[in-house]
């Protein structure tokens, strides 16, 4: 989009997506923090292990509904049919190479097993 749509595209994707990843690798280093921490025994940073985790969550949550409700919707209404076109040949490829190599099938093996064990 930012090849295609100018200043408008950037703007959306710098400044309104990319600042999120930013804010998610700092979860997650806090996150991996607080975990060590409490491996050494320090119960108080519990709570910080708890509260980044849920502002992980809450951040995956508002960006994923970002990017399915504005970024792609304005994506499909102003690049052309042959970028689209492109971008979704692309994206089955990536998906299906990934599904040979068994990704999609780990991580929700992953889920289910924590599921069980947390439920």
């Amino acid at each position: 989009m930012q090849l295609n749509l100018g200043k408008l595209a950037e703007n959306l994707i710098t400044h309104g997506m990319l600042v999120e990843h930013d804010y998610g690798r700092f979860y997650m280093s806090e996150l991996t923090e607080a975990l060590k921490r409490v491996k050494n025994g320090d119960e108080e940073s519990k709570l910080d292990l708890i509260s980044n985790a849920i502002g992980y969550t809450n951040l995956l949550e508002r960006h994923i509904a970002k990017e399915n409700n504005a970024v792609y919707s304005f994506g499909a209404k102003n690049l052309s049919k042959e970028i689209m076109d492109d971008i979704n040949t692309k994206s089955e490829e990536f998906e299906k190479a990934a599904e040979e190599k068994g990704t999609q099938k780990y991580y929700l093996d992953l889920l289910n097993k924590l599921d069980e064990k947390y439920r």
